[in-house]
């Protein structure tokens, strides 16, 4: 039995690209959460023996290949019974654990000698699985185990290129989630993504109600472009939801009038003006588009002006191809679906019930903050 776990492990490390800079590549770190108890470790149970408490919730990650002298950053709670870091030697066999108290600032911890394997765990008193932190994030990774032949590195293995970019937002409350109450464990997608990045800095003009167009009384992006700071090294805009909701007209555009004059009180003029503002201000700089995920059911069903939500993505997409803007399409490939009621009581549900629009931490962390951590490294120039 142990002979054939040893040759999935092999086999898995084959697969996964393992530590070494020459290969640059980091294994992937992947989260499970659980109700009802907490994982614990010893040297009888190295992967994690289940103990059942009713009102606890618990997290952890896979187990993550390692080399001696490898940093990992880890924020989480296991300051009492349970462990915050699980070091396991070549087969896997208990080497030592670490208990932290990190819920605020992130600690950093370093592979010990002899450690080939290691996992996180976190916990919470609550039955609320969205209150127990846990991110962790390569920091370090060791190059033939000699540390001055390390790369800063990321989920690529190579220095990151958005480690101390400042990145700008504008958009709705989506974007600003400030209906999220759980902000100061994870919060917005601006506020998860600054995390996830060395040096993380970001400003979020984003504001609840906010529309693309003029023709709002809330925060209007066309109608505020003159508040975007000039200093930023990334811009990244989101909505259109709202102009749903306001009945906002299509209006028209032409593939090929890059210079006519716009109405910006209607969605294709609103975002044409929005990015011919862009491309002129922020020459050389990265701008991108977010369109929301599907919201209740919006998506097929038509407004007050006969349009459904799916027209207003489609001439969002034709308007950012038009201007070469790349853009993340939540609502036709997150996978996050606000019509779906077990969807939505898992990701769009901010403990005061689901309302199939705001996502919870949990729901940035799957269908927001991956995709857009890749469109933007994708977009940045390398220093």
């Amino acid at each position: 039995m142990k002979r054939l776990f040893s040759l999935l492990v092999v086999i898995t490390l084959f697969f996964s690209c393992l530590c070494p800079a020459a290969a640059f590549a980091l294994p992937e770190i992947v989260y499970e959460a659980q109700t009802g108890g907490y994982w614990s470790a010893n040297e009888w149970n190295p992967l994690g023996a289940w103990t059942d408490l009713p009102s606890t919730s618990a997290k952890k990650t896979n187990v993550i290949p390692v080399t001696p002298g490898d940093q990992l950053s880890y924020t989480g709670y296991a300051a009492d019974s349970p462990d915050s870091v699980i070091w396991l030697d070549d087969d896997m066999y208990y080497l030592s654990d670490e208990k932290y108290d990190a819920l605020g600032e992130p600690v950093i911890v370093t592979a010990p000698e002899y450690a080939a394997y290691v996992w996180f765990a976190s916990f919470q008193f609550s039955s609320n699985i969205d209150n127990v932190p846990l991110d962790v994030s390569w920091v370090l990774c060791q190059a033939d185990g000699d540390a001055s032949d390390s790369v800063q590195a990321n989920h690529t293995g190579i220095k990151d290129v958005l480690s101390g970019k400042k990145i700008v937002y504008d958009g709705d409350s989506i974007a600003e989630s400030r209906f999220n109450s759980d902000t100061d464990n994870g919060g917005s997608y601006p506020q998860l993504i600054a995390n996830a990045v060395e040096n993380g800095v970001y400003v979020n003009l984003a504001k609840d109600g906010a529309t693309l167009s003029a023709s709002s009384e809330q925060h209007s992006i066309v109608n505020d472009l003159d508040l975007l700071p000039k200093d930023g090294d990334l811009y990244c805009f989101e909505g259109g939801i709202n102009d749903y909701w306001a009945d906002v007209p299509l209006g028209t555009y032409t593939l090929d009038d890059f210079t006519g004059e716009l109405d910006p009180s209607t969605l294709s003029g609103a975002l044409e003006t929005i990015f011919r503002y862009s491309l002129t201000n922020f020459v050389g700089k990265p701008i991108c588009f977010v369109i929301p995920h599907k919201v209740q059911k919006t998506a097929y069903r038509p407004n007050g002006a006969g349009h459904t939500f799916k027209d207003y993505r489609d001439t969002i997409v034709a308007i950012c191809e038009k201007y070469s803007i790349p853009y993340y399409d939540a609502f036709s490939s997150s996978g996050l679906n606000g019509w779906n009621k077990e969807q939505s009581n898992a990701f769009l549900n901010l403990g005061d019930g689901a309302d199939g629009i705001h996502p919870n931490t949990e729901g940035y962390r799957r269908y927001y903050v991956p995709q857009l951590l890749s469109l933007f490294r994708s977009i940045m120039p390398a220093d």
